[in-house]
């Protein structure tokens, strides 16, 4: 029997020695895998940081495009009603014309006149 106990106390003392390196194992894996997991960590918030200022700077080129798109705009829309007035004034001379040769080359002269005094012609 004492033999027995004996065994049985080799074989226990053997099963705790085997689940305490077990443990050590754990342990430093946990370790490692724990310093890896800082690791990465880190790089993932330098890439959360890059990403960040990406569209800091993505928010400012589409605010110069969205500017110059403006400004673009209101120049078109400038010569157009540049255009629209010219056409206008140059109705307004052939209206005068028309209405002048109707009534006689005097009455031509001083509408042409009139035409240059207020910039027309």
């Amino acid at each position: 029997m004492k033999n027995m106990m004996d065994q049985n106390t080799d074989s226990m003392n053997k099963v705790t020695a085997s689940i305490t390196a077990l443990q050590g194992s754990l342990e430093k894996l946990q370790n490692d895998n724990g310093a890896k997991v800082d690791q990465l960590s880190g790089q993932i918030q330098a890439l959360n940081d890059s990403l960040d200022e990406l569209k800091a700077r993505l928010a400012k080129v589409s605010k110069q495009l969205e500017d110059m798109q403006a400004a673009q705009q209101s120049v078109a829309a400038g010569q157009a009603a540049q255009q629209a007035q010219q056409q206008a004034w140059r109705r307004l001379r052939l209206r005068m014309c028309c209405i002048t040769t109707r009534c006689g080359i005097t009455t031509r002269r001083r509408m042409i006149w009139r035409n240059r005094s207020l910039g027309i012609m």
